[in-house]
């Protein structure tokens, strides 16, 4: 028996009919080469420039200034990620204590209920 309506029985049920689908077919591929599927990885090939890079000492000055504010930033959000983490830690402690207040309450309520209606 159904909570709002009566339950159907189930040889009453019908299945609907399935939609029709267009036929897609995949697209063609062109053939990979034999040397291709066995070639292995090269190892980076590194050159050293013909001459020295050089940089103004202002960029940089500026180059490690971003380096350390963007180390920064990233300390400032480990430490929220902590004390959010500290936060629903509480939360959920605050939670269990009410719920188990609750519960207390209720199993009082329920002596008392008894004991009146005797």
């Amino acid at each position: 028996m159904g909570l709002f309506f009566k339950k159907k029985a189930e040889d009453e049920l019908t299945v609907p009919p399935a939609p029709e689908f267009e036929e897609i077919s995949a697209p063609e591929f062109p053939e990979i080469p034999e040397d291709f599927k066995t070639a292995k990885p090269r190892e980076l090939e590194h050159e050293m420039p013909a001459r020295p890079l050089f940089m103004s000492l202002g960029d940089y000055k500026g180059v490690i200034e971003e380096i350390e504010l963007t180390k920064n930033i990233m300390r400032e959000a480990e430490d929220a990620a902590v004390r959010i983490e500290e936060f629903s830690v509480d939360e959920e402690q605050q939670f269990k204590k009410w719920q188990s207040l609750v519960s207390d309450v209720q199993k009082n309520l329920i002596y008392c209920e008894k004991t009146l209606f005797r």
